[in-house]
């Protein structure tokens, strides 16, 4: 059993520990006293204590180093001296002083970035809006390398999204005269130019609804002209009793247009004039050769069946 000697002589040593700012070895030392004789109330006072003298002794550390980062400071090395501060705070995190300075510095550094940015994108304008008007190609060559090196600026990649917008608002006023033609295959040919630049700007996708719609319209009337032009045709075909003419054109327009009621109508009448068509030609037939037939029985019975 420990004696009181014993405590007695562990206390002294923590003491010089302490004294010789050797907190590391002394903290430890009162922690294992603690661990096996945790009613030892004397070096729960003692670990406060140099918890106490450990918190002092840092604050006077960040003080000092807050003092040195002042020329980095003064040069507006910001990100250099906000580094140093964040190490700091992890020695000191509720220290007032510390958590101030790195905050001011943290704004100095955020309007620093921002000056930066403003002046590199009024330079970038400036050369952007040069190679709008000189050449375009390279323009949208830049743009692609600028965006690449510069992913997760957001600035930067707003004015990237409004130049190629310029650029494609330029190309598509240069080919109205294709975009209002119905040279379709051409004209998609030329949206995918488009694309290739921006894939999802909206001025393309309002071309692609504009030409879907043209083409949709040109389609319709051409339907309805070959079908009007069929009409015409049926009706001259019905004239002339070409039937089975009449039939088969019909048919192939009611592939195009099912729902035509007119044709359907015109159909099932050519069929019923063409069964009666065929059905008379048949019985003519039948007449014109009764008499050859019946000679040709009297002559040799035997070829005929009898029923």
């Amino acid at each position: 059993m420990a004696t009181d000697a014993y405590f007695e002589q562990i206390e002294q040593k923590a003491t010089l520990l302490l004294s010789e700012k050797k907190y590391l070895e002394a903290y430890e030392l009162c922690k294992q006293v603690i661990s096996k004789y945790p009613e030892e109330r004397v070096f729960h006072k003692l670990k406060g204590k140099i918890e106490k003298e450990v918190a002092e002794e840092n604050i006077k550390i960040v003080d000092e180093k807050i003092r040195d980062l002042k020329p980095l400071i003064k040069e507006e090395k910001y990100g250099e001296a906000l580094k140093e501060l964040k190490d700091l705070l992890k020695i000191a995190p509720d220290y007032s002083n510390l958590k101030k300075t790195y905050q001011n510095l943290q704004e100095k550094y955020k309007s620093k970035i921002e000056e930066l940015q403003s002046k590199f994108n009024k330079e970038k304008i400036k050369r952007f809006d040069e190679l709008l008007n000189d050449n375009p190609a390279l323009l949208i060559d830049e743009l692609y390398q600028l965006e690449k090196e510069n992913s997760t600026n957001m600035s930067l990649r707003n004015l990237i999204k409004t130049y190629r917008d310029k650029v494609i608002k330029g190309k598509i006023e240069k080919r109205m005269d294709l975009i209002y033609s119905n040279k379709f295959e051409a004209i998609y040919s030329f949206i995918n130019e488009l694309q290739n630049i921006d894939k999802d700007n909206p001025q393309i996708a309002k071309l692609i609804m504009q030409v879907k719609s043209r083409e949709h319209n040109r389609q319709l009337s051409e339907k309805s002209e070959y079908i009007y032009g069929g009409e015409k045709q049926l009706e001259t075909l019905m004239k002339l009793k070409k039937y089975d003419k009449v039939i088969k054109a019909a048919e192939e327009i009611i592939k195009i247009d099912p729902n035509n009621i007119g044709i359907q109508r015109m159909l099932q009448k050519a069929q019923r004039k063409y069964f009666n068509q065929t059905r008379n030609k048949t019985i003519d037939s039948i007449y014109q050769n009764l008499e050859s037939l019946k000679e040709a029985y009297k002559k040799n019975k035997s070829l005929f069946i009898r029923l």
